[in-house]
């Protein structure tokens, strides 16, 4: 029998903006619509302070999704600021939610600025403006990337090298302990980190994975390979459908 995993998004806060005039949370819908075309039910996570624990009790996987905000300003690298204005009014939330994540073992996907997160959480740190890494629509390829071999990306995406859809304008460029690079731009630029250990799932890619529809492209084997993951950690868990 197949095991549907339960994936959670996290969902970002706005104040108000073209659907209300008041406070609501917003994620693109192409992060729903993936993780249902290959194989898993995407919930969507607000901001619930006191309820951390709870949320992860539900979901097999989670995902961090890109954002247009600033990080800490001790994540930035001397002579860097950030290219955004204003921090994400849920950004430690955030943060807490993947470190909780981490803890217990809960595969992970960080996406564009949700890599950037896991990187700083881990002590990385960033530069604020690659604006030539924000060159065209999410839906088109932009560069190649060059995938390091022994690496959890390499086994997701199954090639060395393959094309990706780069929309980022901060780019994470000093790593700390436990976090590897495993993929480069031409230009050098870190495209994807991940952790050792953490259930052997916790990857962040500065890309959009989820825009690809085609199942056997290497970007749509990366969120197959996740939801997988997510499968095998329902059933460790013994969880409901499992």
């Amino acid at each position: 029998m197949t095991i549907k995993p339960v994936i959670g998004i996290l969902l970002d806060k706005r104040e108000k903006g073209d659907f209300s005039n008041y406070p609501y949370y917003a994620v693109t819908q192409r992060y729903f619509e993936c993780i249902d075309r290959f194989g898993g039910v995407p919930i969507a996570l607000p901001c619930v302070e006191n309820g951390i624990g709870a949320l992860l009790d539900v979901v097999d996987g989670l995902i961090v999704p890109g954002g247009r905000y600033a990080l800490p300003a001790e994540w930035y690298v001397e002579g860097s600021a950030s290219a955004y204005e204003t921090p994400s009014r849920i950004l430690d939330y955030s943060l807490d939610v993947i470190d909780a994540a981490l803890e217990r073992h809960v595969p992970f996907l960080g996406i564009c600025a949700g890599m950037q997160l896991l990187a700083g959480l881990k002590g990385c740190r960033v530069n604020g403006n690659v604006e030539k890494h924000r060159i065209n629509p999410v839906h088109e390829v932009a560069h190649g990337v060059e995938v390091v071999e022994e690496s959890l990306l390499r086994r997701c995406a199954g090639r060395a090298a393959f094309g990706v859809n780069s929309r980022h304008l901060e780019a994470v460029v000093e790593l700390a302990d436990g976090v590897k690079a495993t993929a480069h731009s031409p230009d050098g630029v870190i495209e994807a980190v991940e952790l050792g250990g953490h259930g052997g799932f916790a990857l962040g890619v500065q890309w959009h994975p989820e825009a690809f529809r085609d199942p056997g492209d290497p970007n749509a084997r990366i969120v197959k390979a996740f939801i997988e993951a997510a499968s095998a950690h329902k059933m460790r868990e013994g969880k409901p459908g499992s």
